[in-house]
This record gives structure tokens, C-alpha cells and sequence, in this order.
């Protein structure tokens, strides 16, 4: 019994170094993508600078910084505006299955009034001492 206990543990503790190196990995690999970006927005800095001039490129500035302002901005919006459409489709949904359920309790009473059973009570009655009025 304390063999299982300790096998079972080695290979909990095996799993773990293994989750661990693959989180390791993939961060290795995250942290050279943004590398090989930040290489090559570097490079196209530098290209600008050259061909622009530095004069130019500080007069645009604060241009360049306004509109990923508003980029950023235009994001969130987005992003608000696929949730809302998210929410809208789940309620047209909810509506749908609702009048789906009126029409099928609709029909069920048309129903029992044609073929005769009107008469017959839909609940059972309360009886008049127990109802509570308000």
C-alpha cells in the first residue's frame, strides 16, 4: 500500500516537471516570437528615421500616438459590439422558444374546445379555504 503511495506520487510529481518544461517551452518560444517583432519594428524605425527624417518623424508623433489612441478605442467598441450581438442572438433565441411554447399551449387549448372537452377544468381545484386573498 505505501508502494502505490509512492509510485503514485513519483508519477504525479513526473507529470508535474513534464507540465513544467512545457510551460518553460512555450514560453521560450512566446518570448522569441515577440523578439523576432520587436527586431522588426525596430528595423522599420530605423528605415523611417532615414528616409524621413528625424525633424518629420517627431512632427507626426503625436499624430501616430492619436490614432492608436484610437485604435485602441475602436477595439473596445468592437469588442462591446460583438458582445451585445452575442446577448442579442441568445435573447432572440429565449423569444423564439417562448412563442414556440405559446403556440404549442395554443394549440392544445383550441384543441380540447373542439373537441368538446371545454368543460373539463385545466387544474385541479383549489379548495376555498385554502386560498389566501390579498
Amino acid at each position: 500500500s505505501h508502494q502505490i503511495s509512492a509510485a503514485g506520487q513519483d508519477a504525479k510529481a513526473a507529470a508535474g516537471v513534464k507540465a513544467n518544461e512545457e510551460m518553460a517551452a512555450q514560453g521560450k518560444l512566446e518570448h522569441e516570437v515577440a523578439l523576432v517583432c520587436f527586431s522588426k519594428a525596430l528595423r522599420s524605425v530605423e528605415y523611417w528615421r532615414a528616409k524621413a527624417g528625424e525633424k518629420r518623424l517627431d512632427s507626426i508623433l503625436p499624430s501616430l500616438r492619436l490614432l492608436r489612441e484610437h485604435a485602441k478605442k475602436l477595439d473596445t467598441e468592437q469588442e462591446r459590439i460583438a458582445a451585445l450581438s452575442q446577448r442579442i442572438q441568445a435573447s432572440k433565441a429565449r423569444y423564439r422558444s417562448s412563442m414556440k411554447e405559446l403556440e404549442r399551449i395554443s394549440n392544445t387549448i383550441h384543441e380540447r374546445r373542439s373537441s368538446g372537452s371545454e368543460s373539463e377544468p385545466e387544474h385541479e381545484p383549489v379548495p376555498a379555504g385554502s386560498r389566501q386573498e390579498v
